[in-house]
């Protein structure tokens, strides 16, 4: 846009076929389901100088659920699972470019996930929403010969729509956005080196929790 405001767009598109062969005593019975979805995915970041640089972005996914194979009442599949995350925060670089650090606010809002219509039933129903709210630290330090990168994510995961008996719906890891793969409590880091000329040294650290009273609508 100009020297300072830098706008990054992109439309993603998206198709998905389900299939289910069910044998039987005479012959299998197949079905199947296609959906498809647009996803725009937009960021905005704003170069106010001495390196700082304020960001919003906002994107939307949509990915087939977890779980293969499970129905709805009617016999048809269950529909994708779809999410929205808005994200704001700060990058910082230094004048001679070898480090950077970020901080950013995330909030993702994911829709149709999956609750048992009764208990035992092996139907269900697509009206559970959770939402997750978290922080992301992320450091990157060039010396040369060493690259070290360290990240902290802590996210905090509610559910704001459950039916009346209050039963949980199936918990849904997105692959497509990094905050909702994160496992509850697991650090995890790595360090590779190659000698003699280059090294570098990667470390994560994320948290995940659970409310302990899911909220009803």
């Amino acid at each position: 846009m100009t020297d300072a405001l830098t706008l990054a767009a992109a439309l993603r598109y998206d198709k998905t076929e389900q299939r289910v062969t069910t044998p039987n005593d005479t012959e299998e019975t197949v079905t199947k389901q296609n959906d498809h979805q647009l996803s725009p995915n937009i960021g905005l970041m704003w170069n106010i100088g001495n390196g700082v640089s304020p960001y919003v972005s906002y994107s939307k996914s949509f990915e087939v659920q977890d779980v293969y194979g499970l129905r709805t009442p009617d016999g048809s599949l269950l529909k994708p699972v779809t999410a929205n995350q808005t994200e704001i925060g700060v990058k910082w670089m230094s004048a001679d470019k070898r480090v950077l650090a970020n901080v950013g606010l995330f909030d993702i809002t994911q829709n149709k996930n999956p609750v048992e219509t009764e208990p035992g039933a092996g139907t269900y129903r697509q009206d559970g929403k959770r939402k997750g709210k978290g922080i992301e630290l992320e450091t990157a330090l060039n010396l040369r010969a060493w690259n070290i990168t360290a990240q902290y994510t802590f996210t905090r995961n509610y559910n704001t729509q459950l039916p009346e008996d209050g039963r949980m719906s199936i918990v849904h890891n997105s692959r497509r956005s990094p905050k909702t793969q994160r496992r509850s409590g697991q650090p995890i880091g790595s360090v590779t080196l190659a000698f003699p000329i280059y090294a570098s040294a990667v470390a994560f650290c994320t948290k995940m929790e659970w409310d302990t009273e899911p909220t009803k609508t």
